[in-house]
């Protein structure tokens, strides 16, 4: 037999040599490929982390956005009652204890109240005519006996575009509509001053700035 020039009897077939190069080339590129991939992954991870922690911590505009958006929701029930003036111009309502002593009082004019928040509202005395005038328009009471030397409870609450009363002793002794900066057409009431003031003689004073909307309908539906 001839033997075939160029040809290696001792090597066994398979790849040769340059197919045998051309592949070690593509598997290294493999674990590049996934380097830059995880690199671009937690690149994402780090910016996306970084924008939820701006999102989540508050800054100081929204803090004082939100400062604003609770105190413009605040309900009127809620500010504060006072022992010295109506807190509203919309609604109140006094609730206060009177003691006059007939040796001690002598004036002929007793203001118990007068509110400075509201010009021409107040509560007045006249131990001799035993008459309380309070309120705007004024509302009057007549026969009140306030000078006996003992407390009497004494109440006088009102509403913007509503009622407006005065309770004594869970008695209402006076009603109408409340209109407010009413002139006093009544000669010699001391209705129409405007200076702040609450009388020695009424103790334990709370102003809120609701309408005693309870004592009201109570008491009317026992005079009905």
């Amino acid at each position: 037999m001839k033997k075939r020039v160029g040809q290696n009897p001792k090597k066994k077939p398979g790849k040769n040599r340059n197919e045998e190069v051309r592949t070690y080339p593509m598997m290294a590129k493999k674990p590049h490929y996934l380097f830059g991939i995880a690199i671009i992954v937690i690149i994402a991870v780090m910016v996306g982390s970084f924008f939820l922690i701006k999102l989540s911590v508050p800054t100081e505009e929204s803090i004082a956005a939100e400062d604003i958006s609770s105190k413009e929701k605040l309900p009127l029930e809620e500010i504060p009652s006072s022992t010295t003036d109506f807190p509203s111009e919309e609604a109140g309502t006094l609730d206060g204890w009177v003691s006059l002593n007939p040796q001690i009082v002598t004036e002929d004019v007793v203001v118990l109240f007068s509110s400075g928040k509201i010009p021409g509202l107040a509560i007045v005395y006249y131990p001799k005519e035993k008459r309380v005038v309070a309120g705007m328009p004024p509302l009057i009471a007549e026969n009140v006996e306030l000078l006996d030397g003992k407390e009497h409870n004494i109440i006088y609450t009102f509403q913007k575009d509503g009622q407006q009363a005065f309770i004594v002793d869970n008695t209402l002794l006076a009603i109408g509509t409340y209109q407010p900066y009413q002139q006093n057409g009544i000669t010699g009431m001391a209705v129409g001053v405007s200076e702040n003031i609450v009388s020695e003689h009424l103790n334990n004073v709370e102003i809120k700035n609701v309408f005693d909307t309870i004592h009201f309908n109570t008491i009317r539906l026992k005079r009905q």
